[in-house]
């Protein structure tokens, strides 16, 4: 029995400079690439966030999470056609461990802290 493909996360940083189409022609494309080796589990737009140090000039950068399994070669694909794409600032793909919590959707407090205003009140 072949054991089940690994979920694997694909976070990207996009230039928010580059035209909005631009940026969402590459993770169309991307995505398909997915669709068509493997299987998108999710994808999720962070929006523009500034970066904690500048990269190559870039001060703030488009946050994109994309999730999907898929064989060793969608992922060597995937870097390929990233590597090369002008407006990604930054990207990494991480396999995903057994038991791994779901992504936290932006703005949703993340499970066993508490939220900010409720320490605040406290003090």
């Amino acid at each position: 029995m072949a054991a089940e493909a690994p979920t694997y996360d694909l976070v990207a940083l996009l230039d928010p400079a580059v035209d909005h189409d631009t940026r969402e022609t590459l993770l169309a494309e991307v995505e398909q690439q997915i669709i068509s080796e493997g299987e998108l589990v999710g994808a999720q737009d962070w929006g523009v966030r500034q970066l904690a140090f500048e990269v190559g000039k870039h001060k703030q950068a488009s946050y994109h999470l994309i999730q999907f399994k898929g064989p060793a070669g969608l992922i060597a694909e995937i870097d390929r056609q990233l590597k090369i794409a002008a407006p990604v600032v930054r990207f990494r793909i991480i396999k995903n461990g057994h038991n791994q919590p779901e992504p936290v959707a932006p703005g949703e407090p993340v499970a066993g802290t508490a939220d900010r205003s409720d320490r605040d009140r406290d003090r």
